[in-house]
């Protein structure tokens, strides 16, 4: 089951936009991180949203970390993920064109070894 992390400035980018990113990024991830030995679909994405806290430092204004277990197709196709990934979030018009110039917006796409497990 993929995770993905929603961090923002809340005085930067509005709730509805966010709310459309985190309605929107577990169809994304599905569809991007789909592989023959680790099939996807948005039910399975979790999606946690945080706001940036006061102690936070040196992050851009929306950062969104997605990690998911590594395979070797994802671990062989990162790069292609993470840009299709950053192409599909654009194409989304939810992010301001001002945070998108300033480049105020990160993507991270990690595969750790991992295990899952739901009790």
């Amino acid at each position: 089951m993929p995770r993905v992390e929603i961090q923002y400035y809340e005085h930067l980018i509005s709730m509805l936009q966010i709310d459309k990113l985190s309605r929107s990024l577990p169809i994304i991830v599905a569809e991007v991180l789909d592989v023959p030995s680790a099939r996807l679909n948005s039910s399975e994405v979790e999606v946690c949203v945080r706001e940036h806290g006061p102690m936070d430092r040196n992050v851009k204004a929306v950062q969104i970390t997605i990690e998911a277990k590594i395979t070797p197709e994802r671990e062989e196709q990162i790069e292609q993920m993470k840009d299709a990934i950053a192409l599909k979030i654009m194409r989304l018009d939810v992010i301001p064109m001002d945070l998108l110039n300033a480049k105020e917006v990160s993507i991270w796409v990690k595969l750790p070894k991992a295990s899952y497990v739901i009790i």
